[in-house]
């Protein structure tokens, strides 16, 4: 106890008295009974620390938020050449270049990949090196086939979907249709 706290001494020394009269115990035995042995501790701290990381992560997966944009009911395909189960919608390639540097007109058969598949197949930080880039592919949709260049990528498209010109979805529906799902397609 430290001698330049008089009142707090006083207070202590008081706990300590009635602690030995009224419960008849001496505190340091006191404490060894209110606390668990030490290998008891041990195991209780490695136990409430693997719980609290449990805990965390388990939050944090469950907390991570699907975005339904991009969220398609079919399974992800597993490589960039096999089939992509998703949905296609139609954008205007006409408007600018494409990421893969090249003009192309909304008249042509040529469609955008989603950004992440797009990505995986960048050999470097430029992305007319994509080896999407001037790939084709067959996009199939109520029994119907046609045949596509890969000249963009699709920001708002899933790793499974795909954007075709307004020409190549007029292949399959009309542009009101705006949307179609079910679609399914693989790289030639």
């Amino acid at each position: 106890m430290r001698a330049d706290r008089p009142g707090k001494c006083k207070v202590l020394a008081a706990v300590k008295a009635w602690t030995v009269v009224t419960l008849r115990v001496p505190p340091a035995q006191l404490l060894n009974n209110l606390l668990p042995a030490h290998s008891t501790m041990h195991t209780f701290a490695k136990l409430s620390t693997f719980a609290v990381a449990a805990l965390g992560f388990a939050s944090s997966v469950l907390a991570a938020p699907v975005d339904p944009a991009t969220h398609t009911n079919e399974l992800a395909a597993r490589g960039p050449y096999d089939v992509h189960n998703g949905w296609a919608t139609y954008y205007n390639p006409s408007v600018g270049i494409g990421a893969c540097g090249w003009s192309n007109g909304d008249y042509e058969w040529v469609a955008a990949i989603g950004t992440s598949l797009f990505q995986e197949m960048m050999v470097d930080a430029n992305p007319n090196h994509s080896q999407a880039c001037g790939k084709t592919a067959n996009v199939t949709w109520n029994g119907k086939t046609i045949k596509v260049g890969i000249v963009d990528r699709c920001y708002a498209c899933g790793y499974n979907d795909i954007d075709l010109s307004p020409s190549a979805f007029q292949q399959f529906s009309g542009l009101g249709t705006g949307k179609l799902n079910g679609v399914s397609w693989k790289f030639n």
